[in-house]
């Protein structure tokens, strides 16, 4: 497991949070879950903006290569890969990546569709081998 460190932006709320952010770790209904990480949060019903707040998510392998996280976003009237990237999901994924796992045009993403975030781990190795081969051997690098 790893944390994000998510900005909270104007408007947001814990419930929207959660909500693109729910994997295995963080359910869609469990809001305490993100309390537990963030002292400076004091319930599900007062979230300041323009914070850094921490979000659980898994450690998987990601084709092979890196450590990270597949999330399911559902598209929204108006979305755009910037909009999705810069703010629901705090830029902690990129156009290049959401393009790569994405079959959709940056410039026409449909109101229906779905769409796959990836967020990685910044990780630092001490052997030379594959991501999902050395999973255990790493050491997270917090900036």
């Amino acid at each position: 497991m790893g944390l994000a460190s998510y900005f909270v932006w104007q408007g947001a709320n814990i419930s929207f949070i959660v909500e693109v952010m729910q994997s295995n770790i963080l359910k869609s209904t469990e809001f305490d879950t993100i309390l537990l990480y963030n002292s400076q949060v004091s319930s599900k019903d007062n979230l300041q903006s323009f914070i850094m707040i921490n979000i659980p998510f898994p450690n998987d392998c990601i084709n092979d290569e890196y450590l990270g996280h597949f999330f399911t976003y559902n598209v929204r009237t108006r979305d755009t890969y910037g909009k999705v990237i810069n703010t629901y999901y705090a830029n902690l994924t990129t156009i290049s990546s959401l393009m790569h796992f994405n079959t959709y045009p940056k410039v026409n993403i449909p109101d229906n569709g779905v769409l796959n975030v990836t967020v990685n781990y910044s990780v630092a190795w001490f052997l030379r081998t594959t991501a999902c081969e050395a999973k255990l051997k790493c050491y997270w690098v917090w900036l």
